[in-house]
């Protein structure tokens, strides 16, 4: 009998009451702890009877939760057991943690129960037999999944309970409920979790968690974890990161069990350094200078590698641009690429950077609160959106005006100012380290990561640079991937842990190991939905020829055509853009709200043109490139491009996008404004890279739209500087011209 089958018979056991129409559950009040209790417990009770089975893990985790409160401990660790199963075939990485606190948290109470003892003293012992049996090195994430991602909860609860409204949807009373038993369990075990890997700690590893390397008057903080057991000099991994964090010895401990002393280095400004925060600006040379200070220790063999993902991906980079002989290796992760695709993407700044900038300015460690307030920011974008002022005024409508967003601002070109925070152009000749890539397909940051990869195969000859790229998002390839993937179940052979792939990296370049075995060639690929990887020399090697495609203005029902033949030059399509008119927004789909596949296609008010079937059975590999031929009233327009796979069974698969200013067409250094009324050829060339098996029988959609939405900054098209312009600016609509000679190439492998 199957796994899954089990978890279904259990399920359709387990809620035995449940019906389709939504209850209503009335408001929580109490006056004491233990009334308060009392009501959760009959709550559950109530939301057990009503409720509705949605995935399988989730299902599982709201058995456990109703189970421990009415404290049916045997039942509630039967179901871990189940679910623990779940997490082993299907997140193999976690393992070893997934379920666990709830797991120790059942078996002490049962044991306080049969043994006559103290709940903590049940507690302690149950965690010491987890630490003792655990198969591996006790995770450095332990006091993560323990403590830490339960740590807020209480708070969280106190804001639930106050802002509740008289009656309560069946989700709202359950986020109640999972938010007090989150509460309450670490109200009673945080204390003894932390206590008990104190113990462990103080037998396994020298911790050194508050270290200044200075520099003049420049201080940079450092967090160091070596093991006990080791005696000799080691090689040492390296993080450097703006994102100071408590957590940051539990990531060290994890990097100490693989036999490396761990550094985690803070930008400038950052944890107890007095220094002024600037991000980006400094971490190229601050990490020259803890590079230099860790060759220098009596624990180091003088061998040196970074990595990390995001902002971590970018400073590694930026230590490149003069790089330390210590330094053997980076693994740049979703790499940031400053200028590039953060704080602008393709020159259009993004709403975004505000949060982000409060999310590393607002305290010593980052504001997770003020980062996390999603109404907030929410209210924020839209006020801005509605009031029609520059985006330059995003900072003070939000309500606290900020230095460093001004700053960036007053750079929107891709000029020194962000060249000088990273390895440029003739500093990549100079890079003769070997270098892993990692960046997925839905990676926010693939254009940056990208971007490193080309230049540094552009100014170097013949780079050891290898690149992983799969069906992953931001997180997932610089971790460990989600097999279900906003609404895509990814291939089983995509299905890697990226931490484990790094860490294998590692032991082949600092300690002589074997190469990783999916690193067969430079470029490692997975084609989606072919279940395999694919490797080859060069990017170049990746698509041998191209399927071109024409824009129409032949209708096909509410669809423009994209035709395999050119019509005549001067037919073309018309779009009218009013950038007054506040209650229509034109979207560029980004990732966090994105389906990778789904049932249906939202244009978001632009054109959308749709191909022939195809004949036969297509792999897309690469990244699509064209010209767009346009005519357009103004001077300058930001545009985008959302391809997508129309399967013959009607879902919708999403391949590629495109974002980009005109102006900055030809470079992103240098603008050049369009001449209005006259057609003019746009080429685009850097969209994301992708591979997928196209069906037989599947059309290619693309949908061709102007930006006008809160999640970016408008251009209004005067030429002026885009941040200054208003809604003073939107004198008259913009007209664009979709010419039928514009085009689109298809990456196609043979």
């Amino acid at each position: 009998m199957s796994f899954r089958f089990l978890i279904i018979i259990f399920l359709v056991f387990f809620f035995t009451n449940s019906y389709s129409q939504e209850k209503q559950f009335p408001k929580i009040t109490f006056e004491t702890e233990a009334e308060l209790a009392q009501k959760m417990e009959s709550l559950a009770i109530e939301l057990q009877k009503s409720y509705k089975s949605e995935s399988r893990n989730d299902s599982l985790l709201k058995v456990i939760r109703f189970q421990l409160i009415q404290k049916k401990y045997k039942s509630a660790i039967s179901v871990i057991e189940l679910l623990e199963k779940y997490y082993h075939d299907k997140y193999p990485a976690y393992k070893e943690y997934y379920g666990k606190r709830n797991l120790v948290y059942a078996k002490a109470k049962l044991k306080a129960e049969n043994n006559s003892l103290s709940f903590e003293e049940a507690y302690v012992q149950e965690l010491k037999q987890y630490i003792e049996n655990i198969k591996v090195e006790l995770p450095g994430h332990l006091d993560y999944f323990f403590n830490f991602s339960i740590m807020d909860e209480a708070e969280n609860f106190e804001k639930l309970i106050k802002n509740q409204k008289d009656m309560q949807s069946e989700d709202e009373a359950y986020l109640i409920f999972r938010t007090y038993m989150n509460a309450k369990l670490h109200k009673e075990t945080s204390n003894l979790v932390s206590r008990s890997i104190k113990e462990y700690d103080e037998n396994k590893y020298i911790i050194k968690d508050s270290v200044s390397v200075v520099n003049g008057n420049v201080v940079i903080p450092i967090r160091i974890v070596r093991k006990r057991s080791v005696k000799g000099k080691q090689p040492t991994l390296l993080m450097f990161s703006i994102y100071a964090s408590d957590f940051s010895i539990e990531l060290a401990k994890s990097i100490a069990n693989k036999g490396y002393v761990s550094v985690i280095a803070n930008t400038r400004g950052k944890w107890f350094s007095e220094n002024e925060l600037h991000p980006f600006e400094d971490d190229g040379k601050d990490a020259y200078n803890v590079i230099d200070w860790i060759s220098k220790q009596p624990w180091s063999n003088g061998k040196v590698g970074m990595f990390g993902g995001s902002y971590l991906g970018f400073s590694q980079w930026a230590a490149a641009k003069k790089l330390h002989p210590a330094l053997k290796t980076i693994v740049p992760q979703v790499a940031v690429g400053v200028g590039v695709d953060y704080p602008m993407y393709n020159n259009v700044f993004m709403s975004y950077m505000l949060r982000w900038i409060h999310l590393v300015e607002n305290t010593k460690l980052i504001d997770r609160e003020d980062f996390g307030n999603d109404e907030k920011w929410d209210k924020a974008h839209s006020n801005w959106f509605t009031s029609g002022k520059s985006f330059r005024a995003l900072d003070s409508i939000e309500g606290r005006p900020n230095k460093t967003f001004q700053r960036w601002l007053d750079h929107p070109s891709r000029d020194e100012f962000w060249q000088n925070m990273v390895a440029d152009k003739e500093d990549f000749s100079n890079i003769n380290i070997p270098i892993l890539t990692t960046t997925g397909y839905f990676d926010d940051d693939q254009l940056g990561a990208m971007f490193y990869f080309k230049e540094h195969h552009a100014y170097h000859k013949n780079p050891e640079h290898y690149l992983v790229i799969g069906p992953y998002d931001h997180s997932g390839a610089a971790g460990n991937p989600a097999v279900l993937l906003k609404n895509y179940e990814i291939d089983s052979v995509a299905q890697i842990s990226i931490t484990e792939l790094v860490y294998d990296w590692f032991d082949y370049i600092l300690k002589g190991k074997e190469k990783p075995t999916l690193l067969k060639d430079k470029i490692n690929y997975q084609v989606m939905e072919t279940n395999t990887w694919k490797h080859t020399s060069s990017l170049n090697e990746v698509s041998v020829k191209h399927q071109t495609y024409y824009l129409s203005n032949k209708k096909e029902g509410d669809y423009y055509k994209l035709e395999t033949t050119e019509e005549a030059s001067n037919n073309y399509v018309q779009q009218e853009i009013d950038f007054s008119d506040r209650k229509k927004s034109h979207d560029f789909i980004i990732f966090d709200t994105l389906k990778i596949a789904d049932t249906l296609l939202n244009s978001n008010n632009g054109l959308t043109f749709i191909s022939d079937p195809l004949e036969k059975e297509t792999i897309m590999s690469g990244s699509f490139s064209g010209e767009l031929s346009v005519k357009i009233n103004k001077k300058d327009m930001d545009y985008t491009l959302l391809l997508y796979e129309l399967k013959a069974d009607g879902t919708y698969f999403y391949l590629s996008n495109h974002l980009q200013r005109a102006s900055y067409s030809e470079s992103r250094e240098h603008r050049e404004l369009l001449k209005p009324n006259e057609k003019t050829i746009l080429k685009f060339k850097d969209t994301y890279f992708t591979s997928k098996k196209l069906e037989k029988g599947s059309r290619l959609i693309l949908i061709v739209n102007i930006n006008k939405n809160l999640e970016w900054e408008i251009n209004y098209g005067t030429g002026k500087e885009v941040s200054r312009e208003t809604i003073k600016d939107a004198e008259k609509p913009l007209v664009v011209k979709w010419f039928t000679d514009s085009f689109i190439k298809i990456p196609i492998e043979k």
